[in-house]
């Protein structure tokens, strides 16, 4: 089994590539390749084994499996949404602020 670390993954697309461990140029890799339950998808920086094949454009990653997630930054979003200054203003949120400056009594 070949060591690789995750360098690209796009879901919409269903491959990426995998620099591997020992260097050499990047290995190419199919969703259909990850041996996984559900949704097949890669994080990048994840570390991975794979069996190396010989596809039709060259080698590419087979029975590829994740030894290591990557480290992730903790989720900040729930914090900074209730916070006044997180909170979402939509187009609508500020012309009604705008219409409400307006019929404000003048003196």
């Amino acid at each position: 089994m070949d060591k690789g670390t995750v360098k690209w993954f796009s879901n919409s697309k269903g491959f990426g590539f995998i620099e591997p461990m020992g260097g050499g140029p990047d290995i190419f890799i199919h969703f259909s390749a990850i041996l996984m339950e559900g949704f097949k998808t890669l994080e990048p920086g994840a570390q991975v084994e794979f069996e190396l094949v010989q596809g039709p454009k060259g080698q590419q990653a087979h029975a590829l499996t994740v030894t290591e997630a990557p480290e992730r930054a903790p989720d900040t979003d729930a914090a900074d949404l209730k916070s006044k200054e997180g909170r979402l203003r939509t187009p609508q949120f500020r012309a009604n602020l705008i219409g409400n400056q307006e019929r404000a009594p003048q003196f």
